[in-house]
Formats: C-alpha cells, sequence, structure tokens
C-alpha cells in the first residue's frame, strides 16, 4: 500500500465518501488511489474552482467534509477561491494537492520559478485554510489525515489542506495504519440551557435568530420540538429558509438589508435578540450597526471565540457549539411560559399585515415574469424532496423571500462569499448527497456564465435535475447601483457591454431540455420541469426588476449614508403604516 491509498483508506475510515477532482500529472497517484478505494465516489470536473465549490456544497449539506483533489501549481491556485469561499462561509473541506518531488526546493521569497507548474501552495492556502500541512517521509499518515478531518469540523468549522510530493505519493507504507487520536465532539449540557434562560427571564419582547451554525442540528427532533413549542418569534439570514421549517406561525422569515419587512419590524421592535450559531456580521445587520443593536439586549451563542460586537452596548457571548445545546430542555421549559404570549401575538399580527404575499402584490411587475411570483409558485410546485441550489442576487433573495420550504425541501446557497459561477457547481455537490429526488438549480445569466462548462458534469448525475435561469441581461444587482450612484451609467452590467449565448442551442448541446417562460400567466409551467430528466428553463426577467424590499444607501458629503434596517425601500402605503402603528400601539 502506498501513501495515496493510505489516505484515502483513512478518509472512508473516517466516513468521508466523495471526492471533487480534476486529475493531472502532479496528483496521478493520488487519483488512482480515489478511484479504486471501495465506497469512495470521485467525480471528475472540468475547473478545479468547480470542484471545491461542489466539494463545499456536499460539505454543507452533509456535516461532514469532502475532498478536493487538485494538481500542483495552477490547479492547486484555481482551488484557492473555492477554499477561501469554505472559510468564510465556515463549511469544513479537506483540500488535498500535489507538489513537486521532495528532494527539490524553492525559496519562494527568492525564486519565482525553479520546478514545472510549482507555485507557493502553502502561501496562497494558509490565510484561507484552517491549517495547512505539507506531509513529509517521516509524518504518521494516519494521524495527519485524522487531525486535519477533526479540525476541519471541530470549532467554527472550514477548510484544511494537505500538500503531497509525488515522490512521497508513490512511497510505500509498512503495515496496517495505527488508531489515531480523535478530537471529540462534546455533548449536550444544561450550562448553556441555564444561561440562556436566565439571559430570557430579565427581557420582555426576545427574538430568536438561527445563523447558520444550526445547520448541524436543524435535521434533530430536539431542535425542530424547540422551533414548534417555544412560542417565540424566529428569524434567519437570506438563504437559510429550511432551518425554520418547524416553528410554523413563528417563522418570520429572514432578515436584514435584503430580508422581509415583517421580520425587519418585529426585530426593530424586539429588545432582545438571542443569535444562536450567527456571526451578526453586516451582511445581516447592514452597515448602520449602532441603530441595528440600539436598545436592546444580545445574547451570542457561537463557536467563534474572535466574534466582536462592539456596537452592542449589552452583549453576553456563550463561546460553544450549537451541539451543546440542549434544545429538548429549552423546548421543555420555554413551553410552560406565558409571559411573552402578548409579544408573540403582536409578531404574528405583522406577519399577516405584511405577509409575503401582500408584498408580492405591492411589488408586482407584469412586464415578463416577477421573480417574485415565480419563486412562490416554484415552492408550491416543486415536490416535497426537492433540494434547492441558489446563486447571488435577485433569484437567492426573490426565493428566500416567498419561499416556504415544507417535507424534505431544503436550500443552500454561498451566503458570504457571494460570488458568482458557485451554483452549477454547488448542484453536482448536493445532488450527491442523494438526500433530495429533484434538484433545483436558480442561477442568474451573469453567474452561469462563470462555471458554464460544468453543465455536462451536471448532466451524468442520474436524477431530476432542473436548472433555472434568470435572464435579466447581465448583472442585475451591479446595474441597482449604478442606478443609485453612478447616474445610470451601466458600464460593463449588461448586454451593450456582455455576450451571452442562444439559450436554447446551450441547453441542447448539453443535452438538456428547454423551456422559456416569458410571462407571469406561463409560470405554472415550470410544472413538467419537475417530472424528471435534466431541464434547463430560462425565466426572463425585467431588467429594471431590482430586489424589494431593500436597504438603499446615499451619499451625502463624500460619505455613504445607510438607513436602518427598518426603513426599507419602497416606502409602505400609509394605510398599511397605519395599521402598523396602531398595532404596536397596542403592544
Amino acid at each position: 500500500m502506498n501513501c495515496s491509498d493510505t489516505i484515502f483508506k483513512m478518509l472512508a475510515e473516517l466516513g468521508i465518501t466523495h471526492c471533487y477532482a480534476v486529475p493531472g500529472g502532479g496528483i496521478m497517484y493520488l487519483v488512482d488511489a480515489a478511484g479504486r478505494q471501495s465506497g469512495f465516489q470521485t467525480r471528475f470536473f472540468h475547473h478545479e474552482q468547480a470542484a471545491g465549490f461542489a466539494a463545499e456544497a456536499h460539505g454543507r449539506v452533509e456535516n461532514r467534509p469532502a475532498v478536493c483533489l487538485a494538481t500542483i501549481g495552477p490547479g492547486a491556485a484555481n482551488a484557492i477561491s473555492a477554499a477561501f469561499s469554505c472559510f468564510i462561509n465556515s463549511v469544513p473541506c479537506l483540500f488535498i494537492s500535489g507538489a513537486k518531488r521532495s528532494t527539490f526546493q524553492t525559496d519562494y521569497p527568492r525564486q519565482r520559478f525553479n520546478f514545472p507548474q510549482d507555485g507557493d501552495t502553502e502561501g496562497m492556502a494558509t490565510p484561507v485554510v484552517k491549517h495547512y500541512h505539507c506531509l513529509s517521509a517521516n509524518d504518521d499518515i494516519s494521524q495527519v489525515v485524522t487531525q486535519l478531518v477533526d479540525l476541519a469540523c471541530s470549532g467554527r468549522p472550514g477548510p484544511v489542506w494537505l500538500d503531497v510530493a509525488l515522490d512521497i505519493q508513490a512511497s510505500q507504507v509498512a503495515g496496517e495504519p495505527q488508531a489515531p487520536s480523535r478530537i471529540l465532539p462534546a455533548a449536550p449540557t444544561n450550562d448553556v440551557t441555564n444561561a440562556l434562560l436566565t439571559f430570557l427571564a430579565q427581557v420582555e419582547r426576545p427574538v430568536f435568530l438561527m445563523g447558520r451554525g444550526c445547520e448541524s442540528v436543524f435535521r434533530c427532533d430536539d431542535y425542530r420540538r424547540f422551533l414548534r413549542d417555544a412560542r417565540l418569534p424566529f428569524i434567519t439570514t437570506v438563504g437559510s429558509n429550511h432551518l425554520l421549517k418547524a416553528a410554523g406561525q413563528m417563522n418570520l422569515g429572514c432578515f436584514g438589508p435584503t430580508g422581509r419587512r415583517a421580520a425587519n419590524r418585529i426585530l426593530t421592535e424586539a429588545d432582545a435578540l438571542v443569535a444562536i450559531g450567527s456571526g451578526l456580521d453586516i451582511d445581516a445587520t447592514g452597515f448602520d450597526r449602532s441603530s441595528f443593536f440600539r436598545n436592546k439586549r444580545i445574547l451570542t451563542i457561537n463557536a467563534d471565540a474572535c466574534l466582536d460586537i462592539q456596537e452592542a452596548a449589552d452583549w453576553t457571548q456563550l463561546t460553544t457549539s450549537v451541539r451543546n445545546i440542549d434544545f429538548s430542555n429549552l423546548a421543555c421549559r420555554l413551553a410552560k411560559q406565558d409571559r411573552y404570549a402578548g409579544w408573540a401575538t403582536f409578531c404574528r399580527s405583522i406577519e399577516a399585515l405584511l405577509s409575503t404575499q401582500f408584498e408580492i402584490d405591492l411589488n408586482l411587475t407584469n412586464t415578463a415574469v416577477d421573480p417574485y411570483l415565480f419563486c412562490q409558485r416554484l415552492g408550491l410546485l416543486a415536490p416535497d424532496d426537492t433540494g434547492f441550489v441558489g446563486g447571488i442576487s435577485l433569484d437567492i433573495v426573490a426565493f428566500s423571500h416567498v419561499t416556504q420550504l415544507r417535507g424534505a425541501q431544503e436550500f443552500y446557497l454561498s451566503p458570504h462569499a457571494g460570488q458568482l459561477g458557485w451554483d452549477i457547481p454547488a448542484t453536482v455537490g448536493i445532488a450527491d448527497s442523494g438526500r433530495f429526488g429533484t434538484i433545483v438549480c436558480l442561477t442568474g445569466d451573469g453567474s452561469l456564465m462563470f462555471n458554464l462548462q460544468e453543465l455536462a458534469t451536471l448532466r451524468r448525475i442520474d436524477r431530476n435535475i432542473v436548472v433555472i435561469i434568470f435572464d435579466n441581461g447581465g448583472y442585475n444587482s451591479i446595474r441597482t447601483s449604478q442606478d443609485a450612484h453612478l447616474g445610470g451609467r451601466h458600464f460593463g452590467s449588461d448586454p451593450e457591454w456582455l455576450g451571452f449565448p442562444d439559450w436554447a442551442a446551450l441547453s441542447q448541446a448539453f443535452g438538456y431540455r428547454y423551456m422559456s417562460i416569458e410571462e407571469n400567466d406561463g409560470i405554472d409551467a415550470i410544472r413538467q420541469s419537475m417530472t424528471g430528466g435534466h431541464w434547463f428553463v430560462r425565466i426572463k426577467i425585467d431588467p429594471e426588476r431590482g430586489r424589494t424590499p431593500r436597504l438603499v444607501s446615499k451619499i451625502r458629503d463624500g460619505k455613504f449614508v445607510s438607513p436602518t434596517i427598518f426603513d426599507q425601500f419602497p416606502e409602505l402605503p400609509p394605510h398599511i403604516e397605519a395599521a402598523y402603528a396602531a398595532l404596536k400601539a397596542n403592544l
């Protein structure tokens, strides 16, 4: 057994089952070992970035690392952007790259080039991974691999990187690998629960924010029972709809600058925010963080010890994994309390006043297809076992606003990196989980072009795959900013500057059945694509249709001025504001 065989044998024993790769001479022994390892599925891509995005998405849905395998030099460099995505999205992933023979050394600060294709992988990877390790001939391979995997999953999850020289890949390993020591997760404790209950006893109008850290527990019965029985309002971030499926009428959806108005208004009226598995970053709070935290007590439960919320005057920090929360005990204790009944009634009333249907009707466009109306119908027509994958901008914001997930439906996107081209490769990784009978990828015409080649990879998967493209003539979110701050000069963001293919011909070339929906009355035709096969569905969107509601920043005296999340654009009709004020007066 050589070193490469030992690496993948150890990974299989650790429960890792999927590898996403682009083959290369610098990793030929690793590719061969991955392909031969029993119980291991290796899928090959046309670009290392795409392979890394697929590994990230698979790690998201399975809560355990997948492997991204990249060759020396340019292959590793291509994978760096995927490692960056895993790092800031807190997703466990193991990147393995090839390296030049260990007998050659390069002084990278002094030598720009010394060995074919070689580059400073350590220098590139170190800032965007939790740990980088270059395997040496004297290393205990099983121990190194196990520690890297455990490190990727422990604390705040993230990517790790293993660099393996070509000669070490092929070197023989004597004997069977020894059982390595492990980093074991802690069991749930009452300490966190008691601290949380003590905090809640001191406030009157709390809101629970369930962040992406809850993805490690959201399928657990105790977690779902907590959402169902707590009788308190729950919010989440854009793209995390599946975390609140069990909350029923207390599911207020996503909040934030492009979040739901009901969630933002209720958060503004709250006197306390319990943020579980969320870092409360600017993406969520908006730029006016002082206003966001004003007059609120904050409790965070987060594995990141470096979390810093300077703007909060009253902040309690519990640095621990979400897995350490005893949700069963918490649900039992909260279910017995009636002190928040008035607050819960107010929240349900605001949810009814500012419902998703109200927002759709308020901003409905009848030129081409309205994206919010489409996403509402899509959620209703999709099978209960659908996995949804989102891109960035209008597609994911519209879906997050109006779609109530049900059954086994889940929704995944790249929340913090926000990179174009993530969605198609991610669909491959999520489809490989086997959790979903139908997989729907929502993407934009701009994002699709970044990893267009992976439509061929996706086509090889034997499942009902539906790729839905929002065709709005380029980069919608960039045009929105250009309209707001640059006088509507759309340099580089619309078809005057960008080229796009014939979508029908493109779908035929990749072997997809094609459908085009161009008006609201035709939306329900999407049902046909959910019956099986591989589909490419073009949705014609008015290029002027932006995200609503949203915050709109202005420039005053050369500085950006951002409104609070209460004041979203467009303004509410006066009679709705009057109804809101009346409800608030009775709070």
